[in-house]
């Protein structure tokens, strides 16, 4: 944004040179140092710095005036405004208008006062003859003088242009390049602007500007003794000069603030921030070497970029040391400091004196070696991300910088190498990913598979020219709309929860996708095999058709091909968006669920937050189904009428969700919640599966199914559950009622034993009625029975309550919880 944004500002600038060639005499503020800390990594950048710098130094070079007189010091005898009212006719005459029109306001002001103050005294020789007669005598009103000594103050429509470039150029220098700064005015102060002023505002021909003459001193017009008594009044007190005292003031900051001149555009950590500090002052500082170093890795670190020259060699010789480690993003962020940051500029050479070590093709061999070295003891550890994200930053500033062809060249290999790995990463990860269990992992996985993926597109971040020579290939070019079709599935919604690392490179991402489109376009309706290699991969079905083209404009961005039959099935219509990443079929997507799959409350259900890469169904009646397998099961998805339709196929098994809803209230609680019902579509047997054991079959779990009398029974391994609507159920219910609600009660009957067993899982209780037997016996408090009379002389009012009795004893159970009570006749 920094770059861009200076690059627009030097158009804009000159343009308004040809309109104002007045500004030529004034410095635009910006300092010679301003762009030493811009971190650049390709050489067209720094030839277009290069460009900017130039422009910028004729424009140093030619001003006689400093840019104070343009911000600041308004009233200055060389500020911008006032000699350019000097120059202005029509400002001039605009001036003298008011002038003279605030001189006959005076002169009927004036002419309205002796009026009135010869009324006065008519009525006070009036009052003199009266005798116990009081009368009001009205104020009068003063008139304030409008003098004007700068024509900027009418903010006339003829200067809307300079005024246009005096705000672009003062918000570059305070809004971009400056740090943020305390409002100097406070937040008490009241504010006046002059284009509001009732004596000036008449003349304002053109919109208000981000800077303006304002006064804190209030306007004699609005102050508490505007008004005097025509009795006291004096003829020199009718007019009298505004009070005001105008300062440049920003009005986009709160409440305003006094403009001001840029300063230092950003500020970094020790070490990292500039390359002034010695070794020795980084010796002598020793005893800030934190805790969580040694004494030799904090000296390699702070001392890599001692000395502006020296920062590649030291580079290269801790790539050979490996005192440094380079996994972690603290030595990330200093090598690409080192690596990138413009530094002195020098003589005006593109690779200044801070890269000119690049340009020898010895350095850039021995850099390349250790490189290579470095990477081969992390490559099967993705864990090394951060070091190969280094590397290939240094490989691409190399090969931006190389001027022989070996170097080159093997710039060229390392590239291809480091995208094989990262690449071979990223496959692993989403193999994790798939097999993710809890919300954490399925969460940290897939941030770590967005950033593989990053890391591998951002090996094709090279300057525009040497582009072609890495997709050369198809599986080059597969492998880069691989990676941004990862991209583009596993980026969040909110980017806030992502490290800023990953959210730089999700920028850079973004940029190059916008600079690479058309030579993929390109690419791919000229040979369309390696987007066929990568559709093969996330679609086993895709059958390649007639070849790829691009869409007429204004859609040209999406490309488009028509697949082969195959097996009786017609062709599918494939999109592919060059820009964005989307992969559709027949108008669906390809590589993930749309979001309202993901947000019903089935998915949520069963799968919570887990991610799946989808392909088109192969199954009748079904929209997509997973890429991968999950536990064995290929999973399919459809939506009818709101409600989402879940498969799971195992071989020959295929086996449908049934929705949460399907049989509320036709069981009890425990036997909904938290169990999944899958219907088994070949026998239409509907299995209870726990919830988390959704991909366990289990001869134990209850199972729905006819029986020889076309009813449905639901049956365990060795009892069948009691309806709850039954009379048997409603009894035990009764029974039960004070210390359970029903739908929490689960009866079923032991085939076995003949007996019925009573379950009750809030509370942990379980109640058996054997065969042939009167009573419920409890099996956690062993010998004991519900006993037939509830009252034990206590706790009268006490509803939910439950009398066990012994043999010897009797026993009461109390559930623990919130006590709610309520008046019944005369009792609680």
């Amino acid at each position: 944004m920094f770059f861009t944004s200076i690059e627009l500002w030097v158009a804009l600038d000159d343009c308004a040179l040809r309109k104002y060639p007045i500004l030529q005499n004034y410095d635009p503020g910006f300092p010679p140092t301003l762009f030493e800390p811009f971190l650049l990594p390709k050489r067209s950048q720094m030839e277009r710095l290069l460009m900017v710098e130039k422009y910028l130094f004729n424009r140093r070079d030619l001003a006689t005036y400093k840019s104070e007189l343009v911000f600041l010091r308004h009233s200055s005898q060389n500020s911008l405004s006032l000699r350019y009212f000097a120059d202005s006719q029509c400002l001039q005459d605009l001036r003298r208008q008011i002038e003279n029109e605030a001189q006959v306001a005076i002169t009927l002001k004036i002419s309205e006062f002796r009026t009135k103050k010869e009324q006065h005294g008519c009525l006070m020789q009036e009052y003199v003859t009266l005798s116990c007669h009081y009368e009001y005598v009205r104020q009068g009103t003063t008139y304030q003088r409008e003098l004007a000594s700068s024509p900027l103050r009418f903010m006339s429509g003829r200067f809307l242009k300079m005024t246009k470039w005096r705000d672009t150029t003062y918000g570059l220098l305070v809004d971009i390049f400056s740090p943020p700064t305390e409002s100097s005015i406070s937040e008490a102060s009241q504010l006046y602007f002059l284009n509001k002023y009732a004596g000036l505002k008449g003349y304002v021909k053109s919109p208000p500007s981000r800077t303006q003459l304002t006064s804190v001193t209030k306007p004699f017009v609005v102050s508490h003794y505007r008004e005097t008594f025509i009795s006291g009044a004096r003829e020199e007190l009718v007019s009298v000069n505004n009070g005001l005292n105008s300062l440049m003031f920003d009005t986009k900051k709160t409440n305003g603030q006094e403009t001001s001149s840029a300063t230092a555009m950003c500020t970094l950590q020790y070490a990292v921030d500039n390359s002034v500090h010695t070794s020795n002052e980084v010796i002598a500082g020793q005893s800030k070497c934190p805790d969580s170093l040694t004494m030799h890795e904090y000296y390699a670190f702070a001392t890599l970029r001692s000395g502006y020259r020296l920062q590649r060699r030291n580079i290269a010789r801790e790539l050979i040391a490996g005192v440094l480690n380079f996994c972690t993003q603290e030595t990330h962020i200093l090598v690409i400091q080192a690596a990138w940051q413009v530094g002195p500029l020098g003589d005006g050479a593109v690779s200044l004196e801070t890269h000119a070590d690049l340009e020898e093709e010895a350095f850039g061999k021995s850099l390349l070696l250790a490189l290579n070295h470095q990477t081969g003891l992390i490559e099967n550890n993705w864990q090394g991300a951060d070091a190969v994200q280094t590397f290939v930053a240094l490989t691409t500033r190399l090969l931006s910088f190389a001027t022989t062809e070996t170097v080159r060249q093997n710039c060229f290999y390392y590239r291809q190498r480091a995208c094989k790995i990262t690449l071979g990463w990223s496959h692993g990860l989403q193999t994790k990913l798939q097999n993710a269990q809890t919300d954490k992992e399925l969460e940290t996985f897939s941030v770590l598979t967005l950033e593989m993926a990053l890391l591998c597109y951002g090996t094709f971040d090279v300057d525009p020219d040497d582009l072609p020579r890495l997709l050369m290939t198809k599986e080059d070019c597969a492998g880069l709309i691989e990676c941004s079709i990862v991209v583009h599935d596993r980026c969040p919604a909110s980017l806030g929860s992502l490290f800023p690392l990953t959210r730089s490179l999700l920028r850079r991402h973004w940029k190059l996708s916008h600079l690479i489109e058309p030579l993929i376009c390109e690419l791919v309706t000229g040979d369309p095999s390696s987007i066929d290699i990568l559709v093969s991969r996330l679609w086993a079905g895709y059958k390649p058709g007639a070849g790829w083209r691009s869409i007429e404009a204004p859609q040209q961005r999406w490309i488009t091909t028509t697949t082969s039959p195959c097996n009786g099935a017609p062709p599918s219509i494939v999109h592919y968006n060059l820009l964005n990443r989307d992969l559709w079929v027949n108008g669906l997507p390809l590589n993930r669920l749309p979001r309202s799959y993901e947000l019903h409350q089935t998915f949520s259900w069963l799968f919570g937050k887990k991610i799946f890469d989808v392909v088109p169904s192969t199954a009748p009646g079904m929209e997509f189904e997973s890429r991968d397998r999950l536990h064995g099961y290929q999973i399919f998805f459809a939506m009818h009428n709101a409600n989402l339709i879940v498969q799971l196929r195992k071989e020959t098994l295929v086996y449908e969700v049934l929705p949460t809803h399907a049989l509320d209230g036709d069981f009890p609680f425990s036997l909904d919640e938290n169990y999944v019902q899958l219907l088994h579509v070949n026998t239409g047997i509907v299995e209870w599966r726990l919830l988390e054991g959704t991909w366990i079959t289990s001869q134990a779990n209850w199972r729905m199914q006819r029986d020889d009398s076309d009813r449905y029974r639901l049956n365990g391994e060795s009892s069948s559950l009691i309806d709850i609507y039954s009379s048997t159920a409603e009894a035990i219910h009764l029974v039960l009622g004070p210390l359970e609600i029903a739908p929490h009660i689960l009866v079923a009957l032991n085939n076995i034993k003949k007996s019925l067993m009573i379950h009750l899982p809030r509370f942990k209780l379980d109640f058996v009625l054997r065969k042939d037997a009167l009573r419920l016996e409890s099996k956690q408090y062993r010998g004991m029975f519900v006993d037939s009379a509830q009252s034990f002389d206590a706790l009268t009012g006490l509803r939910n309550k439950h009398v066990l009795k012994s043999k010897t004893s009797r026993s009461v159970i109390v559930p623990y919880g919130k006590v709610e009570f309520t008046p019944r006749g005369c009792h609680v």
